[in-house]
């Protein structure tokens, strides 16, 4: 058999997914491992964890479906980007890795801007606590011993990819996360660099995300020896295209626990990170508490209840829940550079019910989605939006964010693993390029299109109550 291997190291589990010559797939997740906070705003996780945890995924997702020595597969890895591993001369981790979701770096960030005034307009970005380069800082300044001890810094797919292989290397996606690459040559920016003191010999070259990232030397299943492996993408770069996101003008919208609106641009423009393809960005614009406001609203008034059997409220309400409306900020603005507007319910009354404040959260989710893109760029679609994660298996909550862009939508359940896995096949030679990679035949749905001017009146007053409540605006 031919096959292709996705493996997806997320934040609390990872996910393999196996692809076949006939494009079905079986998939299996691993039991979740913890993330530790020492202290407050800190988050780490032990990479040797990772490490056991993707082995024993992998060997049962292969055992699965009976795969063997006898089997032509190749591997690709994605994974949480951002997060800081740390590897000695000897390839032990140095220290515990430093979390995407940690925030300890602020002052690193004010740093690095004082002495790289340009550094947004270089990386495409402002440097944020969750990025890679102000986490290196941190380390330098607190843990200096860590850093003279520290031979190779990496991301997390690149590490356990290093594990299997023994080469180091990185991918462009995964490295425009990092604040250190240079979005227009996409290499690692000497200016940088050179400004912050750092030495460029402990970072991994940058390579094409398709490009042969070695033989497996230590497989952990018979079927994976001797396997070759593409270098791959971030995990928001495989998010995208397992959405047939490939092409300027491509959107789509993950509805998991975080809400994440990916849009692909064929320029570098400000809030975007290099894309798989050389001559194409994306913008990854994250609202944090997106399926959390849902989960946070039905623990406060029904506690235990499923969620889909909570949601259902909704379908009672009309659109606009009755001049209801929700920010969905209960864990802040991740743009914001100050404290941005609060989380809140507004035009609450006693005439309201348990269904409109469902809806007013779906909307308010919703609203702030098409906010987010508005005020940032985000290239929109002319004919259909594609919706994944969690959420997207929720029909109402599809229709209402269909209806808040204005725009047809399909959903898919492609994921992460599974855009590693066509990765692995562009890599291989399954498809010459991501253009000739079959593209999604789900379904497209327009019943959202009804209540469009419905929605177009609350999300002028949520523009509004959001401007009114956000200080300093």
């Amino acid at each position: 058999m031919d096959l292709l291997v996705g493996v997806d190291l997320g934040t609390t589990a990872c996910k393999v997914t196996v692809v076949a010559s006939d494009l079905t797939s079986h998939t299996v997740t691993s039991p979740s491992y913890r993330i530790s906070a020492p202290q407050r705003e800190w988050a780490e996780q032990d990479p040797l964890a990772w490490g056991e945890a993707v082995d024993a995924t992998v060997r049962r997702a292969l055992d699965g479906i009976g795969a063997g020595r006898r089997d032509h597969v190749t591997l690709s890895i994605t994974g949480q980007m951002h997060s800081l591993v740390l590897l000695d001369a000897d390839g032990y981790p140095a220290r515990p890795a430093i979390l995407w979701a940690d925030r300890r770096a602020s002052a690193e960030c004010i740093m690095i801007e004082n002495r790289v005034p340009d550094v947004a307009a270089i990386t495409g970005n402002p440097p944020l606590p969750a990025f890679t380069l102000p986490q290196l800082l941190w380390v330098r300044s607190h843990e200096p011993d860590v850093l003279s001890r520290t031979a190779h810094v990496l991301l997390p797919k690149d590490y356990l990819r290093w594990r299997y292989t023994g080469r180091i290397v990185t991918d462009w996606t995964d490295a425009s996360g990092t604040g250190m690459l240079d979005s227009s040559t996409r290499d690692w920016s000497n200016k940088i660099l050179s400004a912050l003191e750092l030495n460029p010999d402990v970072l991994p070259p940058v390579a094409d995300p398709i490009a042969d990232g070695g033989d497996v030397e230590h497989p952990p299943s018979p079927a994976l020896q001797a396997a070759g492996t593409a270098v791959g993408v971030g995990d928001q770069f495989a998010e995208a295209l397992s959405a047939g996101l490939t092409h300027a003008g491509d959107m789509a919208i993950i509805l998991g626990t975080s809400a994440v609106v990916l849009g692909v641009s064929d320029r570098l423009v400000p809030g975007s990170f290099c894309h798989a393809q050389s001559d194409l960005w994306l913008r990854l614009d994250s609202l944090h508490a997106g399926g959390m406001s849902l989960a946070w609203l039905r623990d406060m008034l029904a506690p235990g209840e499923d969620l889909a059997s909570f949601t259902s409220a909704a379908i009672a309400a009309p659109p606009g829940a009755r001049g209801l409306l929700f920010l969905p900020f209960l864990m802040g603005e991740r743009g914001a550079r100050g404290r941005g507007a609060p989380g809140a319910f507004v035009g609450l009354t006693t005439e309201h019910t348990r269904g409109d404040l469902v809806r007013a959260v779906l909307e308010g989710v919703a609203f702030e989605l098409r906010r987010l893109r508005q005020t940032r760029g985000t290239p929109l679609p002319t004919d259909v939006l594609t919706l994944k994660g969690g959420g997207a298996r929720n029909e109402l909550w599809c229709r209402i964010v269909s209806g808040v862009f204005g725009i047809p939508y399909r959903t898919t359940h492609r994921d992460a693993a599974y855009g590693a896995a066509l990765t692995a096949g562009v890599s291989s030679g399954w498809w010459p390029d991501w253009q000739s990679v079959p593209s999604l035949s789900d379904p497209i749905n327009e019943s959202g299109l009804a209540d469009v001017t419905a929605l177009n009146d609350g999300y002028r007053r949520y523009c509004a109550v959001v401007d009114a409540l956000t200080p300093d605006s």
